[in-house]
């Protein structure tokens, strides 16, 4: 039995104001934001269409890219993804012990040269050095403990 696709999520205009207006009153040097669903991104999350919003989506991208946000932080998805669109890192940590996105590379019989989209029960460790460069490092729930982490961004 095929599983029923979700619906991909839609971001409440409410929601868009909210993001607006922080951040305009945001004295930060380096932004970061953090959300549940992640934006659509010209189909990057394929073939999971239901991760990405697209209602809403150019006003986000919008006013992401105006207010110089480097981090975006989500969930929704049921696996690690990690993106770059238009200067703005993108990482996506989803599963939280459901079943995981067997479709996605990495883990589960997949190449490891496309390891930056895996399905993997994991938590992800990210660094914002004081100039705002982004790192971090995909910690995988059952790597033996002395292994150095196979993903890292």
């Amino acid at each position: 039995m095929t599983p029923p696709r979700r619906t991909p999520p839609d971001l409440p205009a409410t929601a868009l104001e909210f993001l607006k207006s922080a951040l305009a009153a945001a004295s930060e040097p380096h932004r970061v934001v953090f959300m549940h669903a992640p934006p659509h991104l010209d189909g990057h999350y394929a073939p999971h269409a239901e991760c990405g919003f697209r209602q809403g989506e150019p006003e986000f991208l919008d006013i992401i890219r105006r207010h110089r946000v480097e981090l975006v932080c989500c969930a929704h998805g049921l696996a690690f993804d990690h993106h770059v669109h238009d200067g703005t890192r993108y990482v996506m940590s989803g599963g939280g012990g459901s079943g995981l996105y067997a479709s996605y590379p990495g883990v589960l019989g997949g190449a490891p040269a496309a390891a930056d989209r895996a399905a993997v029960f994991h938590a992800v460790q990210i660094t914002i050095t004081d100039r705002g460069a982004v790192a971090g490092r995909v910690l995988e729930a059952f790597a033996p403990e002395d292994g150095a982490p196979r993903i890292t961004f």
